[in-house]
């Protein structure tokens, strides 16, 4: 009996934890459903993050459930996310072919860092991250996650819309 009331115990107490979360990212989520209107119905969409892009952000498990929020887009935009196919056998849904060189091999948001040395021309994507490499052209919008995070690269992001925990950019494409 007092193995069942442990049990009990700790299953309230996850339920609870579940709940505070779940209840805190509501106006998140809403404010993430209506950018999606501020979207061209069909477009590309990359999902950075201000931090290093852990999958699952270890140090702080409670900004996971924004991590594939933006994917909404999907059914909310007609809009192409290529976090939606992580990993082949593990989602159901798969790339088209003319897009499938973009969808992201192991399913978490670009570390904003990466994408702005990449513009720069610091750096180039290695093989693995070949969906990146010429990211400013390939993609519409960024979504970038995290807290107060300025505009990284003025020049070729104009912010559409902003969030507590994200900021929606459109892609100044170049040729």
């Amino acid at each position: 009996m007092a193995a069942l009331a442990i049990v009990g115990g700790i299953t309230l107490a996850n339920l609870a934890v579940v709940l505070v979360v779940w209840l805190s990212y509501r106006g998140d989520y809403s404010a993430f459903i209506r950018s999606f209107q501020k979207i061209d119905r069909g477009s590309k969409i990359l999902i950075g993050t201000s931090g290093e892009g852990d999958d699952p952000p270890f140090k702080d498990l409670t900004q996971y459930p924004m991590y594939y929020a933006p994917t909404l887009a999907v059914h909310y935009a007609n809009a192409f996310v290529p976090n939606v196919f992580a990993e082949a056998g593990k989602q159901p849904v798969q790339a088209r072919t003319e897009v499938r060189r973009l969808a992201i091999p192991y399913g978490g948001p670009v570390p904003i860092r990466l994408l702005s040395a990449i513009a720069a021309g610091q750096m180039t994507a290695s093989d693995d991250a070949a969906f990146i490499r010429t990211w400013y052209r390939d993609y519409n919008y960024l979504y970038l996650l995290g807290t107060g995070v300025a505009n990284p690269l003025p020049d070729m992001l104009k912010e559409l819309d902003r969030s507590e925990r994200f900021v929606l950019y459109k892609i100044r494409r170049t040729p």
